[in-house]
């Protein structure tokens, strides 16, 4: 039978919720992709500048970018909750200047692949953090898959880069690894978080982005200013760091913040992770056509194991009807 016939075959209303389901979907992958690039892109910006001013200075800018439109949009008068503005620190802390700071600082070290892999562990600390926190429901078959998942890590961490060891290491682990797993665990709480300030302070998405990177983007500012070389500032190369700073901004600040927020209205934080799984295939294959990264096959079979792990979590979270 053609897809046609089954998809005409339904009601109105019915064909109307099977083509918004699939819009959702193909905004996911949308969000995956993005995902991906973002990771090459901020490989290519790092030649230009210093890891923890561009994320201050892309997040400020992101922040009053996203500021101008929601007040020329809506008109509104902003006035926020004390609580509401509890929720924006906390995920300017933990979503914007941890979770952005570390990731940079580690990019330096690990090709494009293996930093987009790493970030692969976020279903992993999303569903510990929702299970302790959260009450989600943990199962044998979920606890199996999250070790499979765990153990599928190893390959890629035991497989080191030449650029790691100049970062330090501490037995298996690269410093920068140890950075990238701190950025992982701080995006994981961040958007649990968020989804929770959505959900019961009715805080705009927007604005909720928008303040959390004007905010987050000034902590970092301040970091770097104390951490890094400024004379004047540290950027090597105007032009290109331009061009890397704005591509950054659109697509990851705007597009892929704002896509995020908008799909934890229609999946769960632990659909939307285990959809995260194929940006280490995007990211891979942006840094060998941009940077000429090539992986080896500790990459794809850490990539398969993670698969398999977190493919054994979903199944039971849907059993579960999670």
């Amino acid at each position: 039978m053609r897809f046609e016939g089954i998809f005409w075959g339904f009601a109105p209303k019915t064909q109307f919720a099977i083509f918004y389901m699939w819009i959702n979907h193909f905004l996911l992958l949308i969000l995956c992709i993005l995902y991906g690039l973002f990771f090459a892109l901020g490989k290519i910006a790092l030649q230009f500048t210093a890891p923890i001013f561009f994320t201050g200075i892309r997040m400020v800018l992101a922040g009053i970018i996203l500021l101008g439109y929601y007040y020329f949009t809506y008109k509104p008068n902003l006035i926020l909750t004390k609580k509401q503005w509890f929720y924006i620190f906390i995920i300017a802390v933990f979503g914007i200047y941890i979770t952005n700071a570390s990731e940079f600082w580690g990019l330096q070290y690990i090709s494009v692949g293996k930093t987009s892999l790493i970030s692969c562990f976020y279903p992993i600390i999303t569903a510990i953090i929702s299970w302790g926190f959260f009450n989600e429901i943990m199962t044998n078959k979920k606890i199996l898959g999250l070790l499979i998942g765990t153990v599928g890590f190893m390959p890629v961490l035991i497989g080191k880069e030449s650029m790691e060891y100049i970062s330090g290491t501490i037995s298996i682990f690269s410093y920068a690894e140890i950075a990238l797993f701190v950025s992982v665990t701080a995006t994981s709480l961040s958007w649990l978080i968020a989804r929770e300030a959505i959900k019961f302070t009715k805080l705009n998405i927007i604005v909720l982005n928008a303040l959390s990177m004007l905010l987050g983007g000034i902590i970092s500012l301040i970091h770097s200013y104390y951490s890094e070389s400024w004379h004047p500032i540290p950027i090597y190369n105007t032009k290109n760091f331009l061009f890397a700073l704005i591509a950054i901004i659109i697509s990851s600040n705007i597009l892929s913040y704002n896509l995020h927020g908008y799909l934890l209205k229609k999946f769960t934080a632990t659909y939307i992770s285990f959809a995260s799984l194929t940006s280490p295939i995007f990211a891979s294959f942006f840094g060998w056509m941009f940077l000429g990264e090539m992986l080896d096959c500790n990459f794809w079979l850490s990539v398969f194991a993670i698969c398999v792990g977190l493919t054994l979590y979903y199944q039971e979270s849907i059993k579960l009807k999670e």
